[in-house]
């Protein structure tokens, strides 16, 4: 029976006919499509799907909105702090300077104006040769500074005699040095070389490299220079400028 009703289908219908209505396709314009499943390319999300994806991004964008503003609320009240700090901190710096200042004040008023001792005429220049205090050379520098002065830069042996006649103790020191360039010389007040140097026998030596300021030096009897360490303490002689 189901060999005869095959034989009246292939009378009636073509090859392809039968093939595609047994498998359950269509067949257009001699195409075969298939009835059952729609053509992928046309297949629209499901409504209640897109619904779905739609909330979950608009609940991520509020979320993403609520970071911002914390994060802008949280560094405007760093800000706030920094700066309220910062304030505080030039409050007491200012305090600070104004206490400072306050002693400062006071203490200038209350100091005592420097006394300016008596300079003794030998030869062509006026002179303050010290013999009560022992200071190393830089103080001496500076105490010569205090009263008009420098330390003295003996420019002949003439004037070297005549200077050490009015000397009592062994160590005097001179504004000569070598602290620039070793071996070099020079006077701190001018910066020019020593123009005059009347060494003792086998000075200057730099004992132990650390001798780099000069003194007048007794010996025998005898004043002539000597390389000294700069922190030695003894006296020292100050020499008014010629014009006062």
């Amino acid at each position: 029976m189901k060999i005869i009703l095959f034989g009246i289908l292939v009378t009636i219908l073509s090859v392809p006919e039968i093939i595609a209505h047994l498998s359950g396709l269509n067949l257009e314009n001699g195409q075969i499509t298939t009835r059952y499943s729609p053509n992928l390319d046309t297949v629209e999300p499901h409504p209640s799907a897109a619904g779905r994806v739609q909330e979950q991004f608009g609940k991520v964008e509020e979320k993403l909105i609520s970071l911002d503003q914390k994060l802008e609320e949280k560094f405007a009240n760093l800000d706030q702090k920094m700066v309220k700090k910062l304030d505080e901190m030039l409050a007491k710096l200012d305090q600070k300077l104004e206490e400072k200042g306050a002693d400062l004040r006071n203490a200038m008023s209350t100091r005592k104006p420097v006394e300016i001792p008596k300079f003794q005429k030998i030869g062509v220049k006026s002179y303050y040769i010290d013999n009560t205090e022992n200071v190393n050379w830089f103080v001496a520098v500076h105490k010569c500074r205090e009263i008009g002065a420098n330390l003295a830069s003996l420019q002949s042996m003439e004037e070297l005699k005549a200077v050490s006649e009015n000397l009592i103790d062994k160590h005097y020191w001179l504004d000569v040095n070598d602290l620039g360039i070793k071996g070099v010389y020079k006077l701190l007040k001018s910066g020019q070389k020593a123009a005059f140097l009347h060494w003792h026998h086998w000075q200057p030596d730099n004992y132990e490299n650390n001798e780099h300021c000069v003194e007048l030096l007794n010996r025998d009897s005898n004043y002539a220079m000597n390389d000294r360490d700069c922190q030695f303490k003894c006296h020292f002689i100050c020499e008014k400028d010629e014009q006062n």
